[in-house]
């Protein structure tokens, strides 16, 4: 047998037919990327009165802690803190790529944070309007594991209803103070 008898096809610079004065043709490099931007963070004095969005921050840490010691999910109650400590959270967590919308009872939707394992969940009342708003830890959220075990959410929903009786409760026995009206659901 002769190296010139193994059928091999040759490939590389004009080995392809081609016409005659036809320039080769690439594909197209891409225009724009996604990438990671860090969110634009105001002056530290600009905040310093923010004390509930300071407080979800330090409970945040220390759910990081703990969930990457234990595994075991971590969820705030966000609902009770003021407008501008959410949107200071929300900045600061920005918005991933992953959300679910869970139309059954109750009604609700989950978003990524811009960091992997953090999540926004909001449960929405008859209106539309958030009714809780929850800040939780988890490899995925609860409410995709609640929904595989109990079909309908309707302990979840007694929970929830639970939980913002709860929430009013302080709220109304604290009403002036500038604590941070977190409560954890266990």
């Amino acid at each position: 047998m002769n190296i010139n008898d193994i059928p091999v096809r040759v490939v590389g610079p004009g080995s392809q037919q081609s016409k005659l004065g036809e320039a080769p043709s690439y594909i197209d490099m891409p225009g724009d990327m996604a990438r990671y931007d860090p969110p634009l963070m105001p002056a530290p004095e600009e905040v310093l009165h923010l004390a509930d969005a300071s407080a979800a921050m330090r409970w945040l840490k220390n759910a990081l802690v703990d969930c990457n010691n234990t595994q075991h999910r971590q969820l705030a109650n966000l609902t009770q803190i003021d407008d501008d400590s959410r949107k200071l959270v929300n900045q600061i967590l920005g918005e991933g790529e992953v959300s679910i919308t869970y139309d059954g009872t109750p009604r609700a939707k989950v978003q990524e944070s811009v960091l992997a394992g953090i999540w926004r969940t909001f449960y929405f009342d008859d209106d539309g309007k958030v009714a809780i708003d929850l800040l939780e830890v988890a490899a995925v959220p609860h409410i995709v594991t609640a929904k595989r075990r109990h079909p309908g959410l309707t302990r979840m929903a007694a929970r929830l209803d639970r939980t913002r009786v709860e929430l009013r409760r302080r709220h109304h026995a604290r009403e002036g103070s500038r604590e941070a009206a977190f409560l954890i659901v266990r």
